[in-house]
């Protein structure tokens, strides 16, 4: 393998621009010299080899390892160290001068700093009002069908939880994939329920007749249902521990 010289690689970036040079050069532009029998280029090749290769684990490396790799020493450890944190710096400030998330691009951009911390974080992206109503009609959705969810469920209220329990019982359309007991059966509930204050017995819908007793038994069976949910929401976040029927 032929090395290019480190004049050769400090003229081509002033010609062709910073994107046209490899890691290695680029760092070997960073540490500046090299060690005897070794050019800056070739010193920077030994030091990425220490890291496997990888620029990401150079920079989160301390200063005590990256003065061990491959001869690099402590002056040009301390210019890696300090450029590495002029690197992280930027990808944070980036990351301040986003103001309005409309793409996922900017959520990346947005917890980018993430990826170098030390240490664990929990960050939360608070919803505009646009962004819960759009967040609540999702949720209305998916506990019918696909069962994804956008926000956290741990932090519903007991009422969210009775609510999202009630649409995971109703479930999907008939001719769906979705379970549950159908939002037909519902209508149907809902016009026997009409009825009653009607005090009329028959049920009409689209100018056809339902048999009389349409809609009573699920009408029971909603009552049961709606009832032992309630109870077990209230078993679940209550002191009590356990399911209480």
């Amino acid at each position: 393998m032929t090395h290019k010289t480190d004049k050769e690689t400090r003229e081509r970036l002033v010609v062709s621009g910073a994107g046209t040079l490899s890691d290695a050069e680029l760092l070997a532009l960073v540490i500046r010299e090299g060690t005897e029998g070794l050019s800056a280029v070739q010193l920077a090749e030994n030091i990425l080899s220490e890291f496997s290769g990888s620029l990401s684990e150079l920079a989160s490396a301390d200063l005590s390892r990256i003065r061990r790799a491959g001869g690099c020493g402590t002056l040009r450890a301390v210019s890696i160290a300090a450029s590495a944190e002029l690197a992280r710096r930027i990808v944070a400030e980036k990351a301040l001068t986003v103001n309005t998330i409309s793409s996922k691009e900017d959520v990346v951009r947005l917890f980018a700093p993430l990826a170098e911390l030390p240490h664990e974080e929990f960050w939360v992206i608070y919803l505009t009002s646009g962004g819960k109503i759009l967040a609540s009609m999702f949720q209305s959705v998916s506990p019918r069908t696909a069962g994804f969810n956008t926000v956290d469920l741990n932090g519903l209220s007991e009422a969210g939880v009775l609510l999202t329990i009630v649409l995971m019982f109703i479930g999907g359309s008939p001719g769906s994939t979705a379970g549950g007991t159908k939002t037909t059966t519902l209508a149907v509930l809902v016009l026997n329920a009409v009825n009653s204050a009607r005090k009329t017995r028959s049920i009409t819908v689209f100018k056809r007749k339902l048999n009389d007793g349409a809609g009573r038994g699920f009408y029971h069976l909603y009552i049961c249902y709606y009832n032992g949910g309630g109870r077990v929401v209230r078993a679940g976040t209550g002191k009590r521990k356990g399911i209480v029927i």
